[in-house]
């Protein structure tokens, strides 16, 4: 396998604004980084109370922007479109 080639797997368009990424959750995550998924839940559960906590507060709206769009792409990222599987409420 030759490394060069295998982690230009990783690049993709941002499923939110379509700029290009790395795309840590895609398909090609499964093969090169297959630790990654374990830590999709807590992030995610993590991401959401900041997002929770930062929009309330207009001082902290940027902030809070950025804690959506992780969101979104986690969302974007789910079982076929990458290798998050559907995530629990939390």
């Amino acid at each position: 396998m030759d490394a060069a080639n295998e982690t230009t797997k990783l690049i993709a368009r941002d499923p939110v604004d379509n700029l290009p990424i790395i795309d840590y959750l895609g398909p090609a995550t499964a093969d090169l980084m297959p630790a990654n998924i374990r830590l999709v839940g807590k992030a995610v559960a993590f991401a959401q109370r900041e997002y929770e906590r930062f929009k309330v507060d207009t001082n902290s709206r940027s902030i809070a922007d950025k804690y959506e769009r992780f969101l979104k792409y986690v969302d974007a990222r789910q079982v076929p479109n990458g290798i998050v599987p559907p995530l629990a409420e939390t």
